[in-house]
C-alpha cells in the first residue's frame, strides 16, 4: 500500500476523531490513525495515538487492541 493511501486514511479518521471525540467511531478512528502512522514508519507518533486510545477509551475493544500494538 502506498504512503499516500495512509495519508488519506489518516485525514479521514482524524476528521472523525476531531469532530466527534465521543462518537462510537472515535476509538476505532484513533486506533486506525495509530496503525497508519506505524505503517508510515512514524513509530513514536503511533505509540502516542495508541496510548491516547488506552487513556481516553479504557473499557473498549479498541483500547485492548491498542495495548497489543504497544
Amino acid at each position: 500500500v502506498s504512503q499516500s493511501r495512509y495519508v488519506i486514511a489518516m485525514v479521514y479518521f482524524s476528521k472523525i476523531f476531531t469532530k466527534f471525540p465521543r462518537a462510537s467511531l472515535a476509538p476505532s478512528s484513533l486506533l486506525f490513525i495509530g496503525r497508519s502512522l506505524e505503517k508510515m514508519g512514524k513509530k513514536d507518533e503511533a505509540k502516542q495515538a495508541f496510548q491516547k486510545v488506552i487513556e481516553d477509551y479504557k473499557e473498549t475493544k479498541e483500547a485492548n487492541e491498542a495495548r497489543k500494538e504497544l
